[in-house]
């Protein structure tokens, strides 16, 4: 009887320290980085999360050359600043996106079409 008893009470104990136990707060979920989503002339351009923290998007308004989406890589653009680089020199530019009239198009097709 005396063992049954201890073995009632240890399990009691046992219980009421678990149900005792500081409850850990979880952590909130991180939140996913969101993609970038750009519009410019009736286009819209999607950029990926995880390249949208690295990169300088822009989407100039009636680009005389037809650029809708520009983009450049930020460390670059960034170092370029600390060097009193200014824009002209164009530090960190990856590429453009951009419309063309068809006649500047045949012509590009017709010759050399470096850097298009």
């Amino acid at each position: 009887m005396k063992k049954a008893f201890l073995c009632l009470l240890a399990l009691a104990l046992t219980l009421s320290l678990a149900a005792c136990g500081e409850k850990k707060e979880e952590a909130p979920p991180a939140e996913e980085p969101t993609e970038l989503v750009l519009e410019n002339g009736g286009l819209k351009l999607t950029v990926p999360a995880e390249y949208a923290d690295l990169l300088i998007a822009q989407t100039p308004e009636n680009d005389e050359e037809g650029v809708l989406f520009a983009f450049s890589e930020k460390e670059s653009v960034e170092a370029g600043k600390k060097l009193s680089h200014d824009e002209e020199w164009g530090d960190g530019w990856l590429f453009s996106i951009g419309r063309i009239p068809l006649t500047k198009l045949q012509e590009l097709l017709a010759y050399d079409m470096s850097g298009a």
